[in-house]
């Protein structure tokens, strides 16, 4: 039975690089799934499929039922990249109101996630201005606001501190509880409960 998340048969790779060999791969609410396995492996390449920013070579990559690559699936899905696109020269604030209006959400609903993670007093900051963790504080919430039923998240606790970490895997604990969850990180704390791993292969070389 397909998953939210589904990948079937699915190979991938870089010029004639491969790095996944036909992948089985379903999420589902219930548990946050857990991608491990070394450098190379893959991990991250299957956020890239996941967020339809990438092509399988061969395979199926579906979304909510949906190709991953259908634009249908932009107001079902969450994607949070290691690598965030922040402006420097803009404020905590700016950045969130333009997150939310692009979502067609209030002010509060992105206000409450910042109380939460105490990024709250560093609104009127620049990012330029921010810490590193801070900074991820807020590329978290802007990639995670409004409703979704499929969330992926690439190494989402590098630079949190531990209040801020067990932030995040209280709410990906709550995510899982009726949606999909995707996680790729190195460093996960122990807050984070009920997650189910999957360990990719060695990297081809």
């Amino acid at each position: 039975m397909a998953g939210l998340i589904d990948f079937q048969d699915v190979f991938f790779g870089y010029g004639d690089q491969p790095v996944l060999r036909g992948l089985r791969l379903t999420a589902d609410p219930g548990a946050v799934v857990h991608l491990t396995g070394p450098n190379g492996s893959g991990k991250s390449s299957v956020l890239l499929l996941y967020a339809g920013y990438a092509a399988a070579g061969s395979g199926a990559v579906r979304v909510c039922g949906h190709d991953a690559q259908d634009p249908a699936v932009r107001a079902l899905r969450r994607y949070c990249g290691v690598d965030q696109a922040l402006y420097p020269q803009l404020t905590v604030r700016e950045h969130l109101e333009f997150a939310t209006r692009a979502r067609g959400l209030p002010w509060r609903a992105a206000a409450s996630r910042a109380e939460r993670y105490g990024l709250d007093r560093w609104t009127d900051d620049t990012v330029s201005a921010l810490s590193t963790g801070s900074a991820r504080k807020l590329w978290i919430i802007m990639c995670t606001l409004g409703e979704f039923a499929a969330v992926g998240l690439d190494e989402p606790f590098l630079g949190l501190d531990e209040e801020a970490a067990g932030v995040l895997a209280e709410e990906l604990v709550e995510w899982s509880r009726d949606r999909a969850v995707l996680l790729v990180s190195h460093d996960v704390p122990r807050t984070l409960t009920g997650r189910r791993e999957v360990a990719l292969g060695a990297a081809v070389g």
